[in-house]
């Protein structure tokens, strides 16, 4: 069973979702659409259900600079974009269907999805909202695990689409590829983008 954990910095509810698509070591889930409004509290995600944060998002209000963060705990990285240099934090690179995520960097602890200041200019590779991918590393017992994460973000809230990651440790995956469609080729990487969204089950545990 998949788990979304939201966690902010003292408590924690975990929200579960129906079993994700497993084939050919790709595990996909497409939950119901997380939608992060502003906040100062980053939200936590278990994206394979081991109890551990493997991913945070958190959008800040314009007011406090705002920006859409992505980060990454110890182990874990958010592929960057040297093309757009740093502005607070390093902007995080939006991933092509088909491209390869593997070890290849660069990699960021934390990284911007896009800077939103009160009175502009937006900078970022979510201006236009998305939805666009990001590659994650996330570790878990079995060691480090690469995966996609597809987003939309603005200058208002972050939205947390669907997400794929390789059960085996340290098998590169292709930006968009889900199970049952041949792989890490770009064919496979496409078919997530022409399927409609399943809605599935949600329940919610609180501490």
């Amino acid at each position: 069973m998949g788990t979304l954990s939201r966690c902010g910095l003292a408590a924690c509810a975990v929200v579960g979702l129906a079993a994700g698509t497993a084939g050919a070591a790709i595990v996909y889930h497409d939950p119901p659409d997380v939608v992060l409004n502003w906040s100062l509290t980053p939200t936590g995600f278990d994206l394979n259900a081991d109890n551990r944060t493997d991913l945070q998002l958190l959008a800040f209000p314009p007011s406090n600079n705002g920006r859409s963060i992505v980060y990454a705990p110890v182990g874990g990285a958010v592929r960057s974009d040297p093309s757009l240099g740093v502005n607070l934090l390093p902007y995080a690179a939006a991933m092509k269907p088909g491209v390869l995520i593997n070890a290849g960097g660069p990699w960021e602890r934390e990284a911007m999805l896009g800077y939103y200041p009160e009175f502009g200019p937006y900078t970022g590779n979510w201006l236009f909202g998305g939805p666009h991918m990001f590659a994650l590393r996330f570790q878990s017992a079995e060691g480090e695990h690469f995966a996609w994460v597809r987003v939309s973000a603005n200058s208002v809230r972050i939205v947390l689409h669907d997400y794929a990651y390789e059960s085996d440790p340290g098998v590169p995956i292709a930006a968009g590829a889900v199970p049952g469609a041949g792989g890490l080729g770009a064919a496979s990487a496409m078919a997530v983008w022409g399927t409609p969204k399943r809605r599935r089950r949600i329940r919610t545990l609180r501490p």
